[in-house]
């Protein structure tokens, strides 16, 4: 009789182990898609901050009308803006694309195959506008990409330039440029967060 009872108490206890695992390798797999999402939310607010200081300040030197100006946004205040954000979350951000304008800003591999991704998914007919990719890497850190479309404001600088004071201004600036000639809806790169 104790025989079966010790082998029911270790039966029993047996039981409750494998319970007790399957409940913490539960947790433990939620516990990493909180951080997956905590991280995403991270990169997002980032990409957010320099996305709308982006865009303000753009708008504000669009609306002088000195194209120039414009295009110095671009090439000197965003990557100050990009540098700001990066202090402020200790998370890099910037911008890539694979027709790029500024070569500091050429895609790793990591980026252009989303580029490629999203470029194909788009010649689809698929809608790229709220695609996100964001991969936790085993360090901790992460790496997230968000699409950056062409709207009409874009257009000055990157469509078929028309000013040529522009034009001159862009040779001069980038003789290398490949940033133009895209029509609204194109994708012309992506907001970039590393960890």
């Amino acid at each position: 009789m104790s025989e079966i009872k010790s082998s029911g108490q270790k039966y029993v206890r047996h039981i409750f182990l494998v319970l007790l695992a399957v409940c913490f390798s539960g947790y433990a797999v939620g516990a990493e898609e909180v951080q997956v999402e905590e991280g995403r939310l991270t990169a997002r607010s980032a990409v957010n901050k320099l996305g709308a200081a982006l865009k303000a300040t753009l708008g504000g030197a669009l609306a002088t009308g000195d194209l120039v100006a414009v295009l110095d946004v671009c090439a000197e205040q965003a990557p100050q803006m990009a540098d700001t954000v990066t202090a402020q979350s200790g998370i890099t951000v910037g911008r890539t694309s694979e027709r790029t304008r500024n070569p500091a800003n050429r895609p790793s591999d990591w980026q252009l195959a989303v580029l490629h991704e999203w470029q194909a998914d788009k010649e689809r007919g698929i809608d790229i506008s709220k695609r996100e990719f964001y991969v936790a890497q085993p360090d901790g850190g992460f790496r997230y990409m968000r699409p950056i479309l062409v709207k009409p404001p874009c257009l000055v600088c990157h469509g078929e330039i028309q000013s040529a004071e522009l034009k001159a201004a862009l040779e001069n600036r980038y003789p290398d440029d490949r940033a133009t000639g895209y029509q609204v809806g194109d994708l012309r790169g992506a907001f970039v967060a590393q960890k």
